[in-house]
């Protein structure tokens, strides 16, 4: 079995493809998955796509955590897997932040439901936490960040009563948010 082409390569080789080519390729791409066809509506201007797959990937996040009939199976890395997933095809920065957000939110309505979890489910939500707060402090954008400042602020008083350092972590992060913005 060869090698796959570096995207290097792979530019090299489609720049020297005539148009026909290159959209039987993209159309074979589009029928081929979900997330191409994502990608493709969303580059010719289908922005209403995107809001479709945030609601998808949103609902899929939470039924890591919550189902019909009660708790999810709580697989972190499948929840984890549809923000990659997300990712991949956004490109609205705070639809993103969203996603990620609402994934710790639904970590801790789990938690808080449930009760006392374990560290690496708190580290996970705590990690997360940091990527939204990292991404809003490197935006430098004071209405992206204002907008998402009360949810922000919401994860840390409904983490009070949670252990494991948690509620700690995120205090300290939003703190760095908090000081941030007094910079701006």
């Amino acid at each position: 079995m060869g090698k796959k082409l570096t995207i290097t390569q792979v530019k090299k080789e489609l720049s020297k493809l005539p148009n026909e080519e290159l959209i039987d390729i993209i159309s074979r791409m589009y029928k081929s998955s979900k997330e191409a066809s994502d990608l493709v509506n969303l580059i010719l201007g289908n922005d209403s796509v995107l809001d479709d797959a945030l609601a998808e990937a949103k609902k899929k996040v939470r039924t890591q955590f919550f189902t019909k009939r009660g708790f999810g199976r709580l697989n972190l890395s499948a929840a984890k897997s549809e923000i990659t997933a997300f990712k991949r095809i956004c490109n609205v920065p705070a639809k993103l932040i969203d996603l990620q957000l609402y994934y710790v939110e639904c970590g801790i309505e789990f938690t808080n439901m449930l009760g006392d979890i374990n560290e690496s489910f708190y580290n996970s939500m705590a990690g997360m936490y940091e990527t939204v707060v990292k991404s809003l402090i490197k935006s430098e954008d004071l209405k992206l960040i204002e907008e998402f400042m009360p949810r922000l602020q919401e994860a840390v008083t409904d983490t009070d009563t949670i252990g494991w350092g948690f509620h700690d972590d995120l205090c300290y992060t939003f703190s760095e948010l908090e000081d941030f913005k007094e910079e701006l």
